[in-house]
């Protein structure tokens, strides 16, 4: 489940549902020639998605940096 879509009493059952776990996606922006900027935080947060529908866990939005 994702965080950012959770009301405030709905993250609180969540947390307890998922007993504690969540995943915090990290990522660089940076450029590519044919690939868009964020291709390093959009992959890792796909992958948090899919792991969390696989086991329970609650999904925290990404964090990004810059490279520079």
């Amino acid at each position: 489940m994702k965080w950012e879509e959770l009301t405030t009493s709905d993250f609180a059952r969540a947390v307890k549902q998922v007993q504690g776990v969540c995943l915090l996606p990290i990522g660089v922006i940076e450029p590519h020639p044919r690939l868009p900027l964020g291709t390093e935080f959009i992959e890792p947060r796909e992958i948090a998605i899919r792991a969390a529908q696989r086991e329970p866990a609650l999904v925290f939005p990404w964090y990004y940096f810059d490279d520079r």
